[in-house]
């Protein structure tokens, strides 16, 4: 009966962690598809999902490598010990994916400030210079694992954790000193708290020492929280934390501030006026495509929608983004000298500020 049970809480274990990935894979493809969300683009998709597939793969590795230490025990283990290379290079692999992420929030912080180019920007956080950085990382941590091989004795179960406890120290530090990066580059608060998490969590994962209690459950639950904390964290990225409302407002902070732009288009939708709405949508949009420097789905959307006028169907055909935003911009000062000057904006004026403090 005590097999049973122990088969069927590793079923569950897997399960509930096989559901939760691919929760939150699927949960960052409909961000982006739909929303193209600023907390998503500031954490890169690319390593937001390289970091949960190797999140996912490190629990089902360790989850392996505690049954078979838990069928043959720990004094035969020295004989498997190459199963202790998956977890570890997928472990690592989901910390260089976190630690990447700060340096490219590093980045974009610089260019928003002036401080570097788009062109220097799309070279460092380029998709072939990541997996470099990544597999560079990979291979001086394999070959200080190797290297420790050559001097631990798996014999015994506390000197199993060695290897893992030593990168752990290192990467937890790490984290730490990401997290104080993180602050001093003034990146979104949910960021710099999302790093401390990481570091706490990340440095308590060596505290059980007991075969079936680390490998089969403590690692991955706390993979799965790591993943919940990371999806949370962008999901509150505008949320949870909001500038005030500038004194002096106008249409440029309708399309920085959600809350503000919802109120706005629900306004629009009031007056009964399909091009005013149009033309919101647009400039929105083509807001998003500025921001990240790609206009591709923008110019895929609208160019052949045949509901815009000709004069804005000419600007996205012929890519002249920077007349279409001066366009647009004209056409909506009316709408938004409408709107700042309404009851409604009164109200939603009085609604932030009740709901931000």
């Amino acid at each position: 009966m005590g097999s049973i049970y122990y088969i069927l809480s590793i079923v569950l274990v897997i399960t509930f962690i096989t559901l939760l990935t691919s929760s939150c894979i699927f949960y960052i493809f409909y961000l982006d598809k739909n929303s193209g969300h600023i907390g998503l683009y500031e954490r890169s998709k690319f390593l937001f999902i390289l970091g949960s597939i190797s999140n996912y793969l490190s629990s089902i590795s360790n989850i392996i490598n505690g049954v078979i230490t838990e069928s043959i025990g720990c004094k035969k283990f020295n004989d498997y010990s190459f199963l202790l290379i998956p977890a570890f290079i997928l472990s690592r692999l989901y910390a260089v994916s976190m630690v990447l992420r700060i340096y490219r929030q590093g980045l974009l912080n610089l260019l928003r400030s002036g401080e570097i180019s788009n062109e220097y920007l799309s070279k460092r956080i380029s998709l072939c210079r990541t997996i470099c950085l990544v597999l560079a990382y990979l291979f001086l941590t394999l070959l200080l694992f190797t290297i420790a091989n050559f001097f631990v004795n798996y014999s015994t179960c506390d000197n199993i954790f060695w290897p893992f406890l030593a990168s752990y120290t290192i990467e937890t530090f790490l984290f730490f000193y990401m997290s104080w990066e993180a602050y001093k580059i003034n990146v979104h608060p949910t960021i710099v708290i999302e790093y401390l998490f990481y570091a706490l969590s990340w440095g308590t994962s060596s505290f059980t020492k007991i075969i079936d209690e680390r490998w089969i459950l403590q690692i991955p639950l706390r993979n799965c929280v790591l993943l919940l904390l990371a999806a949370y964290s962008m999901h509150e990225h505008y949320k949870l934390i909001r500038p005030p409302l500038p004194l002096e407002i106008s249409l440029k902070h309708i399309f920085s501030i959600e809350e503000l732009y919802y109120d706005f288009k629900y306004f629009l939708g009031k007056l009964n006026n399909k091009d005013f709405i149009q033309w919101c949508e647009v400039y929105c949009e083509l807001t998003r495509a500025d921001f990240i420097k790609y206009f591709k789905p923008f110019k895929d959307r609208y160019a052949q929608s045949g509901v815009l006028d000709s004069v804005i169907q000419r600007d996205i055909e012929e890519s002249s983004y920077e007349e279409l935003r001066i366009r647009l911009e004209d056409r909506l000062q009316n709408a938004a000298h409408m709107y700042f000057n309404s009851e409604q904006f009164l109200l939603f004026k009085k609604w932030y500020y009740v709901h931000f403090n």
